[in-house]
């Protein structure tokens, strides 16, 4: 099937209406609705010289793409469309192709490809009154200028200097390039001659990696422009070539990366794709014309007295002032068996609340939480380690004193209250507000069937305790701060813990129970780790293990017999897990309080009148 050559530039010049021409498919977009507007495509269009992503479809056919009759590659021909001329505050003209009616020709599938070598297409910057003027209506075809001479070039390419790379591999590669500028939200992998003009908003160091397949080095930024976030990533030679050059808040030019699907286990930037730097990849600084529309980065920060909103394992962004910080330790990864290094450092905000904020690997070896530092943080992880904490992970964005507002009002906020305020810390059985006796369960929830299997369900149940094992309910673990794993009894006071590969006479007792509950719904068994242990039993390990290794057996029974037929409000976490090739719903007890009658008759009248309404 022959595509109608030159067709695009007669809509988009309006030179012609060209009738029913035949165009190429090459990619499309979902723009969701907004201020009570339907949901529409924007779609890239290809006449085989030249491509458009200025193209949309009407309302009454975007179910044509929902049926899957409009796919990638795929042939079509315009029945009815118009071509709108919008204006712009640069003084340029942008056109929008308008679909309204479409045939099929042939589907994405059968054509497989990218008809002919499309370019995508810019059009000329608007002439001002200095300009010559446009010839006369009658002019020839002859003297109207080639598609090629309608794509002007990005402004910002005329009479700038460009480094020119050097025959070391090691040398940035710095060279002109005449793609098109593009948004980052408009970056899509079809794309093949692109240029954004973006801000790096964060760096990390240099990582490396060692599996079965080799071994080698990396690092990533976050590359932002007015409109929206992307990351890149580096392999390899790329990082001698460019970590140096991509300083963190320094703005450039860049283009020819791959453009993939963005993998979200390590990567939390709303955008759907995400760039790899190539070797040819082209990296130059920007000129401060092009960088006066860039942002810095920006928060969208959480108060620390609202963590407790925040589902476990979300992410967000916090501000806080350093008030304590622990030595470094380490833990031993679970995939490559290595020591990681880890620091635990407390911080507060001006609700006078406290948590902690676990720092990894080069953060934590760093020596920045000396004098009280105000650290913000985009992108920390939510955990219901200990109530509500806080964790970094790879896509992290740590600025340590940053010259923002809301850092200089927290510093003023310190220097004037700190000591005055009472700080509020998140501890298991404080770790419940309204929001969250809200999110009543009964224990029935859990006979659906479907709980848990794409990821962990929380929520809170109002039941009783039938029982608690108190077999193997304490336990001799390793001494180290940072290891929790129960130790083998070798004889003659020594002790081994397999994670650590280590022999030892010294031990530190933990807490796990196994324990009944039910509800008049249901009826199950939980697993409760240390500390929420230590909050439904009301005793430390300290008080339980004096007794336990005491004759007074009968006192440490007691201990367990009396929570029997408790009333509690516990919040419990349900995920299936797999256990020898058998798949089971686990649940954990990760908080307790004893029942408020007074709340949980408000939640009931809440949930009334929900009904009601």
């Amino acid at each position: 099937m022959n595509l109608t050559k030159g067709s695009l530039i007669d809509i988009i010049q309006g030179t012609k209406k060209p009738e029913k021409p035949i165009l190429q498919i090459i990619g499309y977009k979902l723009i969701p609705a907004a201020n009570g507007s339907a949901s529409r495509y924007r779609v890239v269009v290809s006449d085989g010289q030249i491509s458009t992503s200025s193209a949309m479809l009407a309302t009454q056919i975007c179910d044509k793409v929902e049926n899957n009759e409009i796919t990638d590659n795929c042939i079509v021909q315009l029945n009815n469309y118009v071509c709108n001329t919008l204006g712009s505050s640069q003084g340029n003209e942008k056109k929008v192709l308008v679909i309204f009616s479409l045939d099929i020709i042939q589907t994405g599938e059968t054509v497989g490809c990218i008809l002919g070598d499309p370019e995508p297409y810019k059009l000329p910057m608007k002439r001002h009154s200095t300009d010559p003027q446009p010839g006369p209506s009658g002019a020839s075809d002859d003297n109207k200028p080639s598609p090629k001479k309608m794509r002007s070039e990005p402004n910002f390419m005329e009479n700038r200097n460009i480094a020119k790379s050097s025959a070391s591999s090691s040398s940035p590669l710095i060279k002109s390039s005449p793609a098109k500028v593009m948004n980052i939200d408009a970056l899509l992998p079809f794309l093949n001659r692109w240029q954004i003009v973006a801000r790096v908003l964060s760096k990390t160091s240099i990582k490396t990696w060692s599996n079965s397949k080799g071994e080698g080095k990396f690092f990533s930024c976050v590359l932002g422009d007015k409109s929206g976030e992307i990351k890149a990533t580096g392999f390899r030679s790329e990082v001698d070539r460019l970590f140096d050059i991509l300083e963190q808040d320094k703005c450039f030019y860049i283009s020819r990366c791959q453009i993939k699907t963005s993998d979200k286990r390590y990567n939390n930037l709303s955008h759907d794709y995400e760039l790899v730097f190539l070797s040819d990849s082209i990296v130059e600084p920007c000129n401060n014309e092009d960088i006066k529309d860039l942002p810095s980065v920006s928060f969208n920060f959480v108060k620390l007295s609202k963590l407790i909103t925040k589902e476990p394992d979300s992410i967000i962004d916090v501000i806080g002032i350093v008030k304590e910080a622990s030595d470094i330790s380490s833990v031993v990864s679970r995939k490559t068996s290595r020591q990681i290094h880890k620091r635990t450092v407390v911080i507060v905000d001006d609700t006078g609340t406290c948590s902690t904020v676990t720092f990894w690997r080069e953060d934590a070896e760093k020596d920045d939480f000396k004098d009280n530092p105000i650290f913000a943080i985009k992108y920390v992880k939510v955990s219901d380690f200990g109530g509500r904490s806080l964790s970094c992970i790879s896509s992290s964005q740590i600025f340590k004193n940053p010259d923002i507002a809301e850092a200089h009002d927290l510093r003023g906020w310190y220097i004037n209250c700190s000591e005055q305020t009472q700080l509020k810390e998140y501890r298991a059985e404080k770790d419940f507000q309204t929001n969250e006796s809200l999110n009543l369960k009964p224990l029935k929830f859990l006979k659906s069937g479907n709980v848990g299997r794409d990821k962990a369900e929380y929520f809170n149940s109002i039941v009783f305790i039938l029982q608690v094992k108190i077999d193997n309910s304490i336990y001799k673990a390793c001494p180290k701060e940072s290891c929790i794993k129960k130790l083998i009894d070798q004889g003659g006071d020594k002790y081994k813990c397999e994670k650590c590969q280590q022999t030892t006479n010294q031990y530190k007792y933990r807490l796990m129970l196994q324990m009944n509950i039910a509800d008049d719904t249901h009826q199950i068994w939980v697993t409760v780790f240390h500390d929420t242990a230590e909050v439904i039993l009301g005793k430390t390990v300290s008080e339980l293990a004096y007794l336990y290794e005491t004759v007074d057996k009968v006192a440490y029974a007691d201990v367990f017999s009396d929570l029997s037929f408790q009333h509690k409000n516990l919040r419990l976490r349900s995920k299936m897990e797999h256990y020898h090739d058998e798949v089971r719903l686990k649940t954990v007890c990760i908080g307790a309080k004893p029942v408020d009658y007074k709340e949980q008759n408000w939640c009931l009248i809440n949930n009334i009148e929900q009904l009601l309404e």
